[in-house]
C-alpha cells in the first residue's frame, strides 16, 4: 500500500514537473525586435586603400573622435558609429586646428566612423568589424577580442573607421 502511495506521488511530480516546463516554454518572450536580415559587407582590405588615408586615421583616431562627438555627429552611448557620403559630412576641425583630409572617393566609398566602450583601458581591441545591410537598418557588427597585457582601470572609447563599398543612406547602429 505505501509502495502505491510512493509511485502516485512520484507520477504526480513528474506529470507537475512536465506542466511546469510545458508552461514555461509556451510563456517564454519571444523577441520583440527580431533580426533583421541582410546583406553582410566586409570594409574594403587596407591593401586596396592609399597609405596616406591609412596613416590619416591612424594618426588621428582620438581626435576625430572627439570633433564627431562636439559637432553632433555622434550620439551619446557606449558604442556608437556614423556613415560619412561626402566630404561635407567629415568634422571640420579639431581643438588643434583643421583636419587635412587625405583624398576619398564619396562617390564610390562611404566612410564609417564610431567608437566602442570598454570598461578598463586596453581590455579589448577590435578583431574584425562588418555590416549588414537590411532594408530598413544597417547594423556595424563589431567583433572584439580581449588583449593581452596591463589594462587601466580607467573606463575608455576606443575609435575605430572603415571604407566600405557605397553603402544606402540608412540608419546604422552597433552590435558586439
Amino acid at each position: 500500500m505505501i509502495m502505491k502511495n510512493v509511485l502516485k506521488m512520484i507520477r504526480a511530480g513528474v506529470l507537475v514537473s512536465a506542466l511546469c516546463v510545458g508552461f514555461v516554454a509556451c510563456n517564454e518572450p519571444k523577441d520583440q525586435d527580431p533580426k533583421e536580415e541582410g546583406t553582410e559587407i566586409q570594409h574594403v582590405p587596407t591593401d586596396e586603400i592609399s597609405a596616406e588615408v591609412i596613416e590619416f586615421f591612424r594618426e588621428n583616431n582620438q581626435r576625430l573622435f572627439a570633433a564627431c562627438l562636439r559637432e553632433g555627429i555622434f550620439s551619446s552611448g557606449l558604442d556608437v558609429c556614423a556613415m560619412i557620403n561626402s566630404v561635407d559630412e567629415l568634422p571640420e576641425s579639431d581643438p588643434f586646428g583643421a583636419f587635412e583630409y587625405p583624398a576619398i572617393d564619396f562617390d564610390s566609398y562611404t566612410l564609417v566612423l564610431g567608437a566602442f566602450g570598454m570598461g578598463n583601458a586596453g581590455e579589448l581591441h577590435l578583431a574584425g568589424q562588418s555590416v549588414v545591410v537590411g532594408q530598413e537598418k544597417i547594423i556595424m557588427h563589431l567583433r572584439l577580442e580581449e588583449s593581452s597585457g596591463n589594462h587601466s582601470a580607467i573606463p575608455w572609447t576606443e575609435p575605430f573607421w572603415g571604407l566600405y563599398p557605397k553603402l544606402p543612406d540608412l540608419p546604422i547602429t552597433v552590435e558586439r
